[in-house]
Protein backbone atom coordinates (compact mmCIF):
# COMPACT_ATOMS: atom_id res chain seq x y z
CA UNK A 1 0.00 0.00 0.00
CA UNK A 2 1.34 3.42 -1.00
CA UNK A 3 2.32 5.88 1.73
CA UNK A 4 2.40 9.66 1.90
CA UNK A 5 6.18 9.47 1.47
CA UNK A 6 5.68 7.53 -1.77
CA UNK A 7 3.33 10.23 -3.06
CA UNK A 8 5.79 12.98 -2.14
CA UNK A 9 8.68 11.16 -3.82
CA UNK A 10 6.80 10.56 -7.07
CA UNK A 11 5.60 14.17 -7.18
CA UNK A 12 9.07 15.49 -6.40
CA UNK A 13 7.91 17.47 -3.35
CA UNK A 14 8.37 17.30 0.40
CA UNK A 15 6.13 15.14 2.56
CA UNK A 16 4.77 18.31 4.17
CA UNK A 17 3.81 19.76 0.79
CA UNK A 18 2.08 16.53 -0.25
CA UNK A 19 0.20 16.51 3.06
CA UNK A 20 -0.94 20.11 2.64
CA UNK A 21 -2.31 19.36 -0.84
CA UNK A 22 -4.09 16.15 0.15
CA UNK A 23 -5.62 17.90 3.18
CA UNK A 24 -6.93 20.77 1.05
CA UNK A 25 -4.51 23.31 2.52
CA UNK A 26 -2.54 24.19 -0.60
CA UNK A 27 -3.86 27.73 -0.93
CA UNK A 28 -3.26 28.69 2.71
CA UNK A 29 0.33 27.44 2.39
CA UNK A 30 0.91 29.20 -0.94
CA UNK A 31 1.42 26.02 -2.91
CA UNK A 32 1.18 26.60 -6.66
CA UNK A 33 -1.49 25.09 -8.90
CA UNK A 34 1.26 23.27 -10.82
CA UNK A 35 2.45 21.56 -7.63
CA UNK A 36 -1.12 20.66 -6.66
CA UNK A 37 -1.60 18.96 -10.03
CA UNK A 38 1.68 17.00 -9.63
CA UNK A 39 0.67 15.75 -6.18
CA UNK A 40 -2.82 14.75 -7.33
CA UNK A 41 -1.39 12.91 -10.32
CA UNK A 42 0.92 11.01 -7.93
CA UNK A 43 -2.06 10.18 -5.70
CA UNK A 44 -3.90 8.86 -8.75
CA UNK A 45 -0.91 6.86 -10.08
CA UNK A 46 -0.19 5.21 -6.72
CA UNK A 47 -3.87 4.76 -5.80
CA UNK A 48 -2.97 6.35 -2.46
CA UNK A 49 -5.60 6.08 0.26
CA UNK A 50 -5.14 8.09 3.47
CA UNK A 51 -5.81 6.51 6.85
CA UNK A 52 -9.28 7.95 7.22
CA UNK A 53 -9.97 6.53 10.66
CA UNK A 54 -6.79 7.97 12.15
CA UNK A 55 -7.40 11.30 10.47
CA UNK A 56 -10.95 11.43 11.80
CA UNK A 57 -9.76 10.80 15.35
CA UNK A 58 -7.05 13.42 15.03
CA UNK A 59 -9.49 16.02 13.70
CA UNK A 60 -12.26 15.32 16.22
CA UNK A 61 -11.93 18.53 18.21
CA UNK A 62 -14.95 20.58 19.31
CA UNK A 63 -16.47 22.76 16.56
CA UNK A 64 -14.05 21.48 13.92
CA UNK A 65 -15.49 19.59 11.00
CA UNK A 66 -14.07 17.22 8.41
CA UNK A 67 -15.37 17.61 4.85
CA UNK A 68 -14.61 15.02 2.19
CA UNK A 69 -14.12 15.94 -1.45
CA UNK A 70 -14.91 12.86 -3.55
CA UNK A 71 -13.49 13.03 -7.06
CA UNK A 72 -13.04 10.43 -9.78
CA UNK A 73 -9.47 9.20 -10.24
CA UNK A 74 -9.14 9.96 -13.94
CA UNK A 75 -7.79 12.77 -16.09
CA UNK A 76 -10.17 15.21 -14.38
CA UNK A 77 -7.90 15.26 -11.32
CA UNK A 78 -6.07 18.12 -13.08
CA UNK A 79 -9.25 20.18 -12.64
CA UNK A 80 -9.09 19.74 -8.87
CA UNK A 81 -6.51 22.47 -8.31
CA UNK A 82 -9.07 25.21 -8.94
CA UNK A 83 -11.64 23.41 -6.82
CA UNK A 84 -9.30 23.06 -3.84
CA UNK A 85 -8.30 26.71 -4.03
CA UNK A 86 -11.94 27.75 -4.20
CA UNK A 87 -12.96 25.56 -1.27
CA UNK A 88 -10.20 26.82 1.00
CA UNK A 89 -10.81 30.46 0.04
CA UNK A 90 -14.51 30.26 0.94
CA UNK A 91 -13.77 28.47 4.21
CA UNK A 92 -11.48 31.35 5.11
CA UNK A 93 -14.11 33.91 4.10
CA UNK A 94 -16.68 32.25 6.37
CA UNK A 95 -14.15 31.64 9.16
CA UNK A 96 -15.28 28.04 8.84
CA UNK A 97 -12.85 25.87 10.83
CA UNK A 98 -12.68 22.55 9.01
CA UNK A 99 -10.44 19.98 7.38
CA UNK A 100 -10.77 19.07 3.72
CA UNK A 101 -9.98 15.46 2.85
CA UNK A 102 -9.53 14.34 -0.76
CA UNK A 103 -11.03 10.94 -1.61
CA UNK A 104 -10.25 9.68 -5.11
CA UNK A 105 -12.42 6.85 -6.37
CA UNK A 106 -12.86 4.86 -9.57
CA UNK A 107 -15.68 6.07 -11.81
CA UNK A 108 -18.80 4.00 -11.19
CA UNK A 109 -17.46 2.65 -7.89
CA UNK A 110 -18.71 5.30 -5.49
CA UNK A 111 -20.77 2.69 -3.65
CA UNK A 112 -17.61 1.11 -2.24
CA UNK A 113 -16.33 4.28 -0.59
CA UNK A 114 -16.01 3.77 3.15
CA UNK A 115 -16.72 7.37 4.07
CA UNK A 116 -20.21 7.37 2.55
CA UNK A 117 -21.11 4.15 4.33
CA UNK A 118 -20.14 5.35 7.79
CA UNK A 119 -21.46 8.02 10.12
CA UNK A 120 -18.11 8.48 11.85
CA UNK A 121 -15.53 9.44 9.23
CA UNK A 122 -16.80 12.73 7.81
CA UNK A 123 -19.23 15.46 8.77
CA UNK A 124 -20.13 16.36 5.17
CA UNK A 125 -19.10 15.60 1.60
CA UNK A 126 -18.80 17.26 -1.79
CA UNK A 127 -19.05 14.74 -4.62
CA UNK A 128 -17.97 15.51 -8.18
CA UNK A 129 -16.99 13.92 -11.50
CA UNK A 130 -19.43 11.05 -11.04
CA UNK A 131 -21.08 8.79 -13.60
CA UNK A 132 -24.69 7.75 -14.13
CA UNK A 133 -23.96 4.55 -12.19
CA UNK A 134 -22.76 6.64 -9.26
CA UNK A 135 -25.90 8.79 -9.48
CA UNK A 136 -28.04 5.64 -9.43
CA UNK A 137 -26.23 4.52 -6.29
CA UNK A 138 -26.86 7.85 -4.59
CA UNK A 139 -30.55 7.65 -5.50
CA UNK A 140 -30.83 4.34 -3.66
CA UNK A 141 -28.66 5.27 -0.67
CA UNK A 142 -29.76 7.15 2.41
CA UNK A 143 -26.69 9.12 3.45
CA UNK A 144 -26.68 10.50 6.96
CA UNK A 145 -24.30 13.44 6.40
CA UNK A 146 -24.90 16.59 4.31
CA UNK A 147 -23.83 16.00 0.70
CA UNK A 148 -23.41 18.53 -2.12
CA UNK A 149 -23.19 17.27 -5.70
CA UNK A 150 -20.74 19.23 -7.85
CA UNK A 151 -21.89 19.88 -11.44
CA UNK A 152 -24.58 17.23 -11.19
CA UNK A 153 -28.32 17.34 -10.51
CA UNK A 154 -30.21 14.82 -8.40
CA UNK A 155 -33.49 15.11 -6.53
CA UNK A 156 -33.23 15.28 -2.73
CA UNK A 157 -29.59 16.42 -2.82
CA UNK A 158 -27.99 19.81 -2.50
CA UNK A 159 -26.43 20.61 -5.89
CA UNK A 160 -24.21 23.24 -7.47
CA UNK A 161 -24.15 23.05 -11.25
CA UNK A 162 -23.76 25.04 -14.45
CA UNK A 163 -26.22 26.69 -16.78
CA UNK A 164 -24.50 26.16 -20.12
CA UNK A 165 -27.34 26.63 -22.60
CA UNK A 166 -27.29 30.44 -22.77
CA UNK A 167 -23.60 30.72 -23.64
CA UNK A 168 -23.91 27.84 -26.14
CA UNK A 169 -26.82 29.56 -27.87
CA UNK A 170 -24.79 32.77 -28.07
CA UNK A 171 -21.88 30.84 -29.59
CA UNK A 172 -24.14 29.33 -32.27
CA UNK A 173 -25.54 32.77 -33.06
CA UNK A 174 -21.99 34.12 -33.46
CA UNK A 175 -21.15 31.19 -35.74
CA UNK A 176 -24.21 31.97 -37.88
CA UNK A 177 -23.35 35.67 -37.97
CA UNK A 178 -19.93 34.77 -39.40
CA UNK A 179 -21.61 32.73 -42.12
CA UNK A 180 -20.02 29.44 -41.04
CA UNK A 181 -21.66 26.24 -42.30
CA UNK A 182 -19.00 23.69 -41.33
CA UNK A 183 -17.31 23.44 -37.94
CA UNK A 184 -15.10 20.95 -36.13
CA UNK A 185 -15.53 19.69 -32.59
CA UNK A 186 -12.55 18.26 -30.70
CA UNK A 187 -14.01 15.76 -28.20
CA UNK A 188 -12.59 13.81 -25.31
CA UNK A 189 -12.47 10.12 -26.18
CA UNK A 190 -13.95 9.41 -22.73
CA UNK A 191 -17.58 10.50 -22.52
CA UNK A 192 -17.72 12.36 -19.21
CA UNK A 193 -21.26 13.26 -18.18
CA UNK A 194 -21.19 17.07 -17.91
CA UNK A 195 -18.85 17.55 -20.87
CA UNK A 196 -20.86 15.30 -23.16
CA UNK A 197 -24.10 17.08 -22.22
CA UNK A 198 -22.63 20.44 -23.25
CA UNK A 199 -21.30 19.06 -26.53
CA UNK A 200 -24.56 17.26 -27.34
CA UNK A 201 -26.45 20.50 -26.85
CA UNK A 202 -24.00 22.30 -29.15
CA UNK A 203 -24.46 19.58 -31.78
CA UNK A 204 -28.25 19.75 -31.52
CA UNK A 205 -28.20 23.52 -32.10
CA UNK A 206 -25.91 23.05 -35.09
CA UNK A 207 -28.35 20.53 -36.53
CA UNK A 208 -31.24 22.95 -36.08
CA UNK A 209 -29.30 25.66 -37.89
CA UNK A 210 -27.97 23.52 -40.78
CA UNK A 211 -24.38 23.71 -39.53
CA UNK A 212 -22.38 20.59 -40.32
CA UNK A 213 -20.27 19.21 -37.47
CA UNK A 214 -17.07 17.22 -38.02
CA UNK A 215 -16.11 15.38 -34.83
CA UNK A 216 -12.60 14.32 -33.79
CA UNK A 217 -11.78 12.33 -30.65
CA UNK A 218 -8.64 11.89 -28.58
CA UNK A 219 -7.64 12.02 -24.88
CA UNK A 220 -8.23 15.30 -23.08
CA UNK A 221 -4.61 16.48 -23.19
CA UNK A 222 -2.14 18.67 -25.07
CA UNK A 223 -1.11 15.61 -27.06
CA UNK A 224 -4.74 14.80 -27.81
CA UNK A 225 -5.35 18.30 -29.15
CA UNK A 226 -2.23 18.12 -31.30
CA UNK A 227 -3.31 14.75 -32.72
CA UNK A 228 -6.80 15.99 -33.59
CA UNK A 229 -5.32 19.06 -35.28
CA UNK A 230 -3.28 16.81 -37.58
CA UNK A 231 -6.46 14.96 -38.53
CA UNK A 232 -8.40 18.23 -38.94
CA UNK A 233 -5.74 19.48 -41.37
CA UNK A 234 -6.75 16.73 -43.83
CA UNK A 235 -10.22 18.28 -44.10
CA UNK A 236 -9.97 21.74 -42.53
CA UNK A 237 -12.93 23.79 -41.38
CA UNK A 238 -12.82 27.52 -40.54
CA UNK A 239 -13.84 27.00 -36.90
CA UNK A 240 -12.96 24.55 -34.11
CA UNK A 241 -14.68 24.06 -30.77
CA UNK A 242 -12.56 22.14 -28.24
CA UNK A 243 -14.05 20.52 -25.15
CA UNK A 244 -11.06 21.57 -23.03
CA UNK A 245 -8.34 24.20 -23.01
CA UNK A 246 -5.66 21.50 -22.94
CA UNK A 247 -6.87 20.26 -26.32
CA UNK A 248 -7.01 23.81 -27.69
CA UNK A 249 -3.43 24.60 -26.62
CA UNK A 250 -2.18 21.34 -28.15
CA UNK A 251 -3.97 22.20 -31.41
CA UNK A 252 -2.62 25.75 -31.44
CA UNK A 253 0.92 24.36 -31.15
CA UNK A 254 0.33 22.26 -34.27
CA UNK A 255 -0.98 25.34 -36.07
CA UNK A 256 2.11 27.32 -35.06
CA UNK A 257 4.43 24.60 -36.36
CA UNK A 258 2.62 24.45 -39.69
CA UNK A 259 2.10 28.15 -40.37
CA UNK A 260 -1.65 28.07 -39.71
CA UNK A 261 -2.69 31.39 -38.20
CA UNK A 262 -5.38 31.93 -35.55
CA UNK A 263 -7.93 33.43 -36.25
CA UNK A 264 -7.16 34.25 -39.92
CA UNK A 265 -6.84 30.63 -41.08
CA UNK A 266 -8.87 28.95 -38.35
CA UNK A 267 -10.95 30.25 -35.45
CA UNK A 268 -10.59 28.39 -32.17
CA UNK A 269 -12.58 28.42 -28.94
CA UNK A 270 -12.56 26.01 -25.99
CA UNK A 271 -14.03 25.36 -22.58
CA UNK A 272 -11.61 26.56 -19.89
CA UNK A 273 -11.20 23.83 -17.30
CA UNK A 274 -7.72 24.84 -16.13
CA UNK A 275 -6.72 28.11 -14.51
CA UNK A 276 -8.01 30.97 -16.70
CA UNK A 277 -4.49 32.39 -17.13
CA UNK A 278 -3.45 29.16 -18.90
CA UNK A 279 -5.14 30.31 -22.13
CA UNK A 280 -4.65 34.00 -21.43
CA UNK A 281 -0.89 33.57 -21.79
CA UNK A 282 -0.89 30.91 -24.51
CA UNK A 283 0.39 31.95 -27.94
CA UNK A 284 -1.89 33.28 -29.25
CA UNK A 285 -4.28 33.93 -26.34
CA UNK A 286 -7.43 31.85 -26.80
CA UNK A 287 -11.09 32.75 -26.50
CA UNK A 288 -12.69 30.45 -23.93
CA UNK A 289 -15.99 29.54 -22.34
CA UNK A 290 -15.11 29.87 -18.68
CA UNK A 291 -16.29 27.45 -16.02
CA UNK A 292 -17.32 29.31 -12.83
CA UNK A 293 -15.33 26.82 -10.73
CA UNK A 294 -14.45 29.09 -7.83
CA UNK A 295 -18.03 30.40 -7.58
CA UNK A 296 -19.39 26.85 -7.63
CA UNK A 297 -17.06 25.68 -4.88
CA UNK A 298 -17.99 28.73 -2.80
CA UNK A 299 -21.66 27.78 -3.14
CA UNK A 300 -20.89 24.20 -2.10
CA UNK A 301 -19.13 25.39 1.05
CA UNK A 302 -21.96 27.82 1.79
CA UNK A 303 -24.46 24.95 1.67
CA UNK A 304 -22.36 22.73 3.91
CA UNK A 305 -21.72 25.60 6.33
CA UNK A 306 -25.48 26.22 6.55
CA UNK A 307 -26.18 22.52 7.08
CA UNK A 308 -23.55 22.02 9.81
CA UNK A 309 -23.58 25.36 11.59
CA UNK A 310 -27.13 26.60 11.06
CA UNK A 311 -28.72 23.12 10.81
CA UNK A 312 -30.36 24.18 7.54
CA UNK A 313 -31.03 20.95 5.63
CA UNK A 314 -33.06 22.39 2.74
CA UNK A 315 -32.21 20.55 -0.49
CA UNK A 316 -31.40 23.58 -2.64
CA UNK A 317 -29.87 23.83 -6.13
CA UNK A 318 -27.58 26.65 -7.23
CA UNK A 319 -26.98 27.31 -10.93
CA UNK A 320 -23.92 29.19 -12.18
CA UNK A 321 -23.74 30.54 -15.72
CA UNK A 322 -20.79 29.90 -18.00
CA UNK A 323 -19.33 32.99 -19.64
CA UNK A 324 -17.32 33.70 -22.77
CA UNK A 325 -13.96 35.45 -22.47
CA UNK A 326 -13.03 36.95 -25.84
CA UNK A 327 -9.31 37.03 -26.58
CA UNK A 328 -9.52 37.37 -30.34
CA UNK A 329 -9.16 33.73 -31.47
CA UNK A 330 -12.80 33.64 -32.64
Amino acid sequence: MATLKDVAKLAGVSVATASFVINGKAESNRISEKTVVKVMEAVKTLAYKPNLSARRLKASTPNRYTIALYWSADIRTAYMARILMGLREQCKALNFDCDLVICLFETGMLQFEEGLNSEHLFDAAIIGAISNDDLDYLKSKEISIPVVLFNRLLDDFMCVTTEYKSVTEKLIQDIKNKGLKDIAVFKDMYSFLATSERTKYLASLCDENDIKVHEYTAPQSYEGGYKMATEWALNPTPFIFAESDLMAIGASHYFFENGIHIPNDVMLISVALSEISTTQFSNPPLTVIAMPTEEMTASAIDMIHSALIEKDTEKRVKFHELSMIDRGSF
